[in-house]
């Protein structure tokens, strides 16, 4: 057993040891955030959140590395200082050996033992000017004599020869249990204690922590573009129902793969009933709306839906269901009377969701080969042959 109460009271002396810090666990965290904003981007790199999620990920986990650092080196200094700071008197220390006979160790660990009466002795140690530490080390066998070490620490030698010097010491004491111990075994030597006092701060080399943020920075954008490049480029059939084709001309379904419209620019015929289909083949929510112009609030949102839209509370608005895919919508509308370029986008990615719609007099109905050659007065349209 070991008993250092009273080493953990002296300031003289102590060892050096890191200070508790916080920074592993910032660095795990930081770590934690950029694996869900690479994955955030992979999924929806078009989005206007995922590219400044990534940025502040990437920056606090740079932050954070810069931070252990920069702690790592303000305790390489404090061991430092420590190392080079004047010790004054050397402490002294006194080890005492001796052998128990075989046979005789319950005696010395059992009750009224020379054990119970070192801890006595502790005990009255603990009040004696420049006393320190004291250790007891048992060492057991099963055949032949267990070997006992006792340890003694004090301030200076000074402190240990006036202990000697005035009252019963711990060798008297153990020369008084002569039917426990082995003849001749008692032995007891005085030195100079040494405290080590290295630098025991955490090791983490600048080129190892700049090494292994590049690779994170270049292995995270290398999986979200390999992954946003896959995704934008599938376009087979899955289990959850997606529809295969592959970019042609336009023919009545506006489709959202990867985040973007297949179509940027869609041609119709002015005042002609329309059915079109709109198609989301990613898992991210995306819808088609249409507009007059570049403003996209509510009341320049496109009329004249007559059937599949949510309309919301514009009547007869031109905008489709916010919806997760793979799904299919159809919808059905009345093209604008004027000729000319309106908008159509994604409500939710209006930045990098958005395409001109046409209205041209000699477009043909999706799905129809003849184009409409003209508009009555009354709104209805004339098929040339």
């Amino acid at each position: 057993m070991a008993h250092n109460e009273g080493s953990e009271q002296q300031e003289h002396g102590a060892i050096h040891l890191p200070d508790p810090s916080i920074w592993p666990l910032v660095v795990g965290f930081a770590l934690f955030c950029i694996s869900g904003a690479v994955i955030w981007w992979a999924a929806d790199s078009n989005s206007s959140y995922t590219g400044p999620a990534l940025g502040a990920a990437f920056a606090l986990v740079f932050i954070s590395v810069i931070g252990w650092i920069y702690e790592d080196g303000i305790m390489r200094q404090k061991a430092d200082h420590h190392e080079k700071a004047e010790r004054g008197e050397l402490r002294r220390t006194q080890i005492i050996t001796f052998a128990i006979e075989q046979g005789a160790l319950d005696n010395f660990i059992g009750e009224n033992g020379l054990l119970q009466s070192l801890q006595h002795m502790e005990e009255e140690l603990g009040n004696t000017p420049g006393f320190e530490d004291f250790r007891i080390n048992i060492s057991q066998t099963e055949t032949g004599p267990s070997q006992v070490v006792l340890e003694t620490t004090w301030s200076t030698e000074d402190a240990l020869e006036a202990y000697e010097g005035t009252r019963q010491t711990i060798v008297d004491l153990i020369n008084q249990y002569e039917d426990t111990i082995a003849t001749g075994s008692l032995q007891t030597f005085d030195m100079d204690v040494v405290r080590d006092t290295k630098d025991v701060s955490a090791k983490f080399p600048k080129g190892v922590v700049f090494t292994i943020l590049g690779a994170f920075i270049v292995g995270g954008f290398a999986l979200g573009a390999g992954l946003t490049t896959f995704q934008s480029s599938s376009h087979g059939t899955s289990d959850g129902g997606s529809v295969s084709f592959e970019v042609g001309p336009f023919e009545g379904t506006v489709s959202s793969v990867g985040s973007l419209f297949l179509h940027e620019e869609i041609t119709l015929p002015p005042n002609s009933e329309v059915t079109l289909i709109f198609e989301n083949q990613d898992a991210t929510p995306h819808n088609v709306a249409f507009f007059r112009s570049e403003d996209i609030s509510a009341s320049n949102l496109l009329g004249g839906c007559t059937a599949g839209c949510d309309s919301g509370e514009i009547e007869g608005g031109l905008r489709t269901e916010l919806l997760s895919g793979p799904v299919q919508r159809e919808f059905t509308f009345t093209t604008p009377q004027e000729e000319g370029e309106y908008i159509f986008l994604c409500e939710i990615h209006p930045d990098t969701m958005r395409g001109i719609l046409t209205i041209a007099a000699d477009a043909p109905i999706p799905g129809m080969s003849t184009p409409v050659e003209g508009t009555t007065e009354e709104g209805t349209t004339e098929e040339g042959t």
